[in-house]
């Protein structure tokens, strides 16, 4: 189900309405602030303004978190634009909850990022339909993760148990191949070299491994490396497939007509965010085969 759309010329229009309230209430304040001047008698000397200065400062503060507060909101709203804008024209279907995310123990679950999850917190949340199979993606920051993650539901009949595959660059604390040694997976070398110096694969079974990382997914999997620019990480958590992409290691390149507006800014930054969705669906499809019970995410992950 696609959310109202709003346009960025609705967006401009309660901008202005906002400014035009916020002036008018500071005009009233100065007129109202001007009238207690007038009405002060000289006998009553500095006194009376000097009473009047707590009054004073409430209708100034009243005006600065007004002002935030529209503000915020206007910033709300023209995030909501761009993301309907980029989803509209990448996915089938979508909804977008800005302020919801995936809880602490989904991300956890899935054991894709090193050290602890610090100062946890995942928003900008999107639920829809890709090419015909369903995704749940949000924005993540734990500890030194930053990135966007992304859940593919009933994923196993397509993936075998145990599988991790990541780019060499994505962890950034600690030894892959010592971390997944503890939860009992193993390294499994593709037999590709090109391939092996660019990624790691893990898995509990190394025949299926190999068989499922065949040169079709390799190739998918260096074209998406080559396409997002940013280090990921993909693995079967129970019967769901989580993606991992981090963010936080390169910085956006802006297309040349960008310059300098902030919706084409903007519009650039919510397209890279969300292409890796499009990137690791059309892997999922890489053989023509669509998962037969593509269901959301179900509500106790987010």
């Amino acid at each position: 189900m696609k959310t109202e759309r709003m346009t960025l010329d609705d967006v401009k229009e309660l901008e202005q309405k906002h400014m035009f309230g916020y002036f008018a209430e500071a005009l009233a304040f100065v007129l109202v602030y001007l009238l207690s001047l007038f009405l002060v008698k000289p006998s009553q000397g500095a006194g009376a303004f000097v009473r009047a200065i707590p009054v004073v400062l409430l209708l100034v503060i009243d005006l600065l978190i007004s002002y935030r507060k529209n503000r915020k909101e206007s910033a709300k709203l023209f995030k909501k634009v761009v993301v309907d804008s980029v989803a509209s024209d990448m996915f089938q279907d979508y909804e977008f909850f800005e302020d919801v995310g995936f809880t602490e123990e989904a991300v956890a679950s899935a054991n894709l990022i090193d050290g602890k999850l610090t100062k946890f917190k995942s928003e900008d949340l999107i639920r829809g339909d890709c090419k015909g199979i369903s995704f749940t993606r949000a924005e993540v920051h734990a500890g030194d993760f930053q990135g966007i993650w992304i859940v593919y539901k009933n994923a196993s009949d397509m993936f075998p148990e145990g599988l991790r595959v990541m780019t060499r660059d994505y962890m950034l604390s600690v030894d892959a191949e010592n971390l997944f040694r503890k939860d009992g997976v193993q390294y499994v070398a593709s037999g590709d070299p090109d391939f092996d110096r660019v990624f790691y694969c893990f898995g509990d079974d190394e025949s299926a491994v190999r068989a499922t990382m065949n040169e079709t997914a390799r190739e998918h999997l260096q074209k998406i490396r080559s396409e997002i620019k940013w280090p990921f990480a993909l693995a079967m958590n129970g019967t769901d497939m989580v993606v991992a992409v981090r963010t936080d290691m390169n910085q956006i390149e802006m297309p040349e007509h960008v310059g300098k507006d902030n919706y084409w800014k903007e519009t650039a930054a919510a397209q890279a965010a969300c292409r890796p969705v499009v990137s690791f669906t059309e892997f999922l499809l890489r053989d023509l085969v669509i998962m037969e019970d593509t269901k959301p995410l179900q509500q106790e992950l987010y």
